[in-house]
C-alpha cells in the first residue's frame, strides 16, 4: 500500500494575451496491490565441467490506484471542480530460465549460455473518471508483452595474464496495445473519443570482445561492441515506423594495484539507449484532467560517452573510494510540454540537445565501535545540460550534489540463532534542474530492527519517511508548481526458512 498528498498550482495564458486562468489542485493518491508468485528451480551436473539448470514461474496480481482531487479557483474566470479517478489493473506473467556453464579444459576458461523470457500474457487496465461537473470518461487498455534474452559467453585465458573474452546476444521486445477512450465531454479538454491500437517490436543483435593483459601491477582491458537494432511500430491508419541502426561501442579499462591497500582505475566506455517502444506510440492518450501524453516517432536513441577515474585504500578495516568522471550525453530525452487549443497540457519526449555531466563521488566505510559499523557517500555534480525557457532553447549550468549514509549494528549470535540487526538510512539530493522542470531538494529517511526468533524464524520491522517533493514546470503558455508528500510507511516481515 502507499499513500500521497499532493498540491499543484497551474497558470494557463489565454490567447487573447489577457491575464492568466490560475487554479489549485489537492489531492490524495492511494495504491493498494495484490500478487501472488510460484517459481521452481532445477538444477543437474552432465560431468565433472558441466551443468545445467532451468527456472520457471509465473504468477499474478490485481492494483488499484485511486486519485481524488479538488480543482479550486485562484482567478474568477476558472470553475472550481472535483475529480475521482480509479485505475484497476489486472496482469499475469510467465517467466523461465536456462542455463549452461561448461568449464574448459584450461584453468579459468569457460562458455555460459542462457535463454530468458518474460511475458505478461495478460494485461488489462481500466480507468473511470468522474467530475462533480457532470463530465466522465473511460479508458480501457489492453497491452500484452513478451521479452527475451539470449546470450553466450566464452572465456579463454591464452599466454600467462592474457584473458580473451568474446559473446554475442538478442534481445527482443515485443508488445500490443489496444488502446480505447469515451468520454461525454463537450469541451473539448480530453479529445476525441479514441479506438486504436499498436504492435510494436524492437530486436537487437550484438558481438562483444574484450582483450585483458597483465603487466606485473598493470592490468588493461581494451574491448568493442556492436550491435544492430530493428524497430517495426504498426497502427491501424498510419504508416508503419522502421528504424534499422547500427552501431559500435569501443571501451577501455585498466587497473593498477600498487599494493594489497591501494589501487588506481580508468576507463572509458560508450553506451546506448535504446527509445522505450512505449515513447515511439503513434496517438495520444488521457492522463489526468489536465495532461495528455503523445508519443513521437521520430525521438533517437541518446548515448553517453564515459570517462572515469577511480582510487581505492583499504587499510585495515576502513575502506575509502574517490571517482571522478566526465559523460557527454548526446540526443538528451527530455519532456516537453505545450498546451492546446482547450487549455490542456501536452507532452512528449524529444531530443532536447547534448549535455555533459563531471562530478566525482567519495566512499568511506569504517567502524564505529565493535559491532557498529557507518557507511557514507557523497556525490559532487558539474551539470550543463540543455533548457527550455521563454526565449528559445539555451544551455544552464548547473551544480549539485547528493549525499547518503547507512548505520549498521549487529549484535552478538545466540549459539545457532543469528544476532539482531539494526539499520539506520539517509539520503538527500540538492535542486536540480531539467529541460523545462525545475525540482527542489529532497531527503529519504528509514530505519529497520531485525530479530531472529529461532534458526530459520525471523521477523523485521522497516520505517520509511520521505520529506516532500516540490518541482516547477515553465512551459510556452503554462506554468506549474506542484508538491508531493508521502505519508510515512511501516512494513512488517515474518520470514522462515524451510
Amino acid at each position: 500500500m502507499a499513500r500521497r498528498t499532493y498540491r499543484q498550482q497551474r497558470s494557463v495564458e489565454r490567447q487573447d494575451s489577457g491575464a492568466p486562468t490560475v487554479n489549485r489542485q489537492t489531492g490524495r493518491f492511494t495504491y493498494d496491490g495484490t500478487v501472488g508468485r510460484l517459481s521452481g528451480k532445477a538444477s543437474y551436473k552432465l560431468d565433472s565441467k558441466t551443468s545445467i539448470s532451468a527456472q520457471l514461474g509465473g504468477g499474478g496480481g490485481h492494483d488499484i490506484v485511486t486519485d481524488k482531487v479538488n480543482y479550486l479557483a485562484v482567478t474568477p474566470d476558472f470553475s472550481p471542480f472535483s475529480e475521482h479517478r480509479r485505475l484497476s489493473s489486472v496482469a499475469s506473467f510467465v517467466t523461465g530460465e536456462l542455463n549452461l556453464d561448461h568449464a574448459g579444459a584450461r584453468e579459468g576458461e569457460a562458455l555460459n549460455a542462457a535463454v530468458q523470457f518474460y511475458t505478461n500474457p495478460g494485461v488489462h487496465d481500466v480507468t473511470n473518471a468522474r467530475f462533480s461537473d457532470g463530465r466522465r470518461y473511460r479508458i480501457d487498455l489492453q497491452k500484452p508483452s513478451t521479452s527475451i534474452d539470449m546470450q553466450i559467453d566464452w572465456k579463454h585465458p591464452m599466454a600467462p595474464g592474457q584473458i580473451l573474452s568474446m559473446g554475442s546476444a538478442w534481445h527482443l521486445d515485443d508488445t500490443t496495445q489496444h488502446y480505447r477512450f469515451i468520454s461525454n465531454d463537450s469541451t473539448g479538454s480530453f479529445g476525441s473519443d479514441m479506438n486504436d491500437a499498436y504492435d510494436a517490436r524492437s530486436g537487437t543483435f550484438s558481438a562483444y570482445a574484450s582483450f585483458q593483459q597483465t603487466f606485473g601491477s598493470l592490468t588493461i582491458a581494451p574491448g568493442l561492441r556492436g550491435e544492430v537494432n530493428r524497430r517495426r511500430i504498426s497502427s491501424h491508419g498510419a504508416d508503419d515506423i522502421r528504424i534499422n541502426r547500427a552501431n559500435f561501442f569501443p571501451s577501455f579499462h585498466a587497473s593498477y594495484k600498487l599494493n594489497k591497500q591501494l589501487q588506481f582505475g580508468a576507463s572509458f566506455s560508450k553506451r546506448i539507449d535504446r527509445v522505450p517502444l512505449e515513447y515511439l506510440r503513434p496517438y495520444g492518450t488521457v492522463e489526468d484532467a489536465y495532461t495528455l501524453f503523445e508519443g513521437n516517432p521520430h525521438l533517437k536513441d541518446q548515448s553517453t560517452n564515459a570517462y572515469e577515474a577511480s582510487v581505492q585504500f583499504r587499510p585495515g578495516k576502513v575502506e575509502a573510494g574517490a571517482t571522478v568522471y566526465l559523460r557527454e550525453t548526446r540526443q538528451l530525452w527530455s519532456k516537453n510540454y505545450l498546451v492546446n487549443a482547450a487549455g490542456t497540457s501536452v507532452y512528449n519526449y524529444v531530443n532536447s540537445g547534448n549535455s555533459w555531466n563531471s562530478g566525482a563521488q567519495f566512499d568511506l566505510s569504517f567502524p564505529i565501535v565493535p559491532r557498529l559499523k557507518a557507511s557514507t557517500s557523497a556525490n559532487l555534480f558539474n551539470e550543463r545540460t540543455p533548457i527550455d525557457t521563454t526565449d528559445g532553447r539555451g544551455t544552464q549550468r548547473t551544480f549539485r550534489y547528493s549525499t547518503n549514509a547507512t548505520f549498521e549494528w549487529n549484535g552478538k549470535d545466540r549459539g545457532s540463532v543469528p544476532g539482531d540487526v539494526a539499520q539506520l538510512q539517509w539520503s538527500y539530493n540538492s535542486p536540480s534542474r531539467e529541460y523545462q522542470i525545475r525540482k527542489s531538494s529532497w531527503f529519504d529517511l528509514s530505519a529497520s530492527y531485525t530479530h531472529s526468533l529461532d534458526r530459520t524464524l525471523s521477523l523485521s520491522g522497516t520505517f520509511r519517511y520521505s520529506g516532500r517533493t516540490n518541482q516547477r514546470l515553465i512551459a510556452p503558455s503554462v506554468e506549474e508548481i506542484s508538491s508531493r508528500q508521502r505519508t510515512p510507511e511501516v512494513q512488517l516481515k515474518l520470514q522462515k526458512t524451510l
